[in-house]
């Protein structure tokens, strides 16, 4: 994409483009729908974002419908907090509540970007509201705690870092593709999948 700022769709929301193994995904948040657990993107929603991805893209580059390998939509819920005051206000952020009568906590909305934040403010509240339990436990560890396959390894000491599938490549006379699709996949656990492969079908 040929942008330098934030990419904004003419609705007003932001357009993203991922790569992702060879292809891009792209796509936004901004239509409004019913819940339906078999539904379908509309092809004139397909042909929005064609003609979005174009106004970022190069102008020697022409996206037509048939490069669209695929198309899918999910669905996230605005919702409110039954026990607030004001029971207009609509967030599109999470909601965390605690059912007074049950004393179930509940944690709804969120999207797919924010489950480690949704986890962890769900969580504080239930150790806030129990005071025994809110002795066992500590302030939360999940924002330092690395992904599995991000964190340091006795082959990747320093954790992650973007020359990965060369340093695989060259330890183990990797092509460099494999060794690419290894990182990708696995991250810093890639040498520990090594083990389990043919050493002849992996040498570069």
């Amino acid at each position: 994409p040929m942008c330098r700022g934030d990419m904004m769709t003419s609705r007003g929301s932001f357009l993203f483009f991922v790569p992702w193994e060879g292809y891009t995904l792209v796509g936004t948040t901004d239509v409004k729908t019913m819940p339906d657990l078999h539904h379908e993107v509309p092809e004139d929603e397909i042909q929005y974002l064609i003609n979005e991805c174009e106004k970022y893209l190069s102008p020697s580059l022409k996206v037509r419908r048939r490069d669209v390998m695929s198309a899918w939509y999910g669905i996230r819920p605005l919702c409110a907090d039954p026990n607030a005051a004001d029971m207009s206000a609509l967030s599109r952020d999470h909601v965390v509540s605690h059912h007074p009568s049950n004393g179930i906590t509940f944690v709804s909305g969120g999207k797919w970007t924010t489950w480690r934040e949704m986890a962890e403010d769900c969580m504080d509240q239930v150790v806030k509201r129990d005071k025994e339990l809110g002795k066992k436990a500590g302030p939360s560890k999940s924002l330092e705690t690395p992904l599995i396959g991000t964190g340091q390894t006795e082959f990747f000491p320093e954790g992650y870092h973007e020359n990965m599938a060369v340093s695989l490549s060259q330890e183990f006379d990797l092509a460099h593709d494999i060794a690419q699709h290894l990182v990708r996949n696995y991250g810093t656990r890639a040498a520990e999948v090594l083990k389990y492969a043919d050493e002849a079908s992996v040498k570069g």
